[in-house]
């Protein structure tokens, strides 16, 4: 065991040495990091950041991106280059998903945090 933990520190420390330490941002709420993790595959950083950017500001809520027509959640992530590569299956899986999601939140929520089900109803 021994020899396997020396062995881990010196891939840790070869890594480092190339890459460097990583920069670890602070996790997003629940829903906006699955967004991003859905609008981060098949490309990069700044593309996602543009088109989650894009989302947003075009519409404030997920809901409204659930409930929008899926030609102009397409349109939204468009200017960051995405639209081609995701195209309207794409977006009807992130309507799709965040549906799910949010679902699951709320039912998780509410048994972790059981006084919200009293407020809530």
């Amino acid at each position: 065991m021994f020899q396997l933990r020396k062995r881990a520190l010196q891939i840790h420390e070869t890594l480092l040495k190339v890459f460097g330490e990583p920069i670890w941002r602070n996790p997003l709420p629940a829903v906006d990091e699955l967004v991003s993790t859905i609008l981060s595959q098949n490309t990069n950083d700044v593309n996602r950041d543009r088109a989650f950017d894009a989302l947003r500001a075009k519409f404030p809520t997920w809901e409204a991106v659930r409930d929008a027509k899926e030609k102009d959640v397409i349109a939204a992530i468009k200017p960051a280059g995405l639209a081609n590569q995701k195209g309207s299956a794409h977006s009807a899986g992130l309507r799709a998903r965040l549906r799910r999601s949010a679902a699951r939140l709320i039912c998780n929520f509410s048994r972790i945090c059981p006084w919200r089900k009293r407020e809530t109803g």
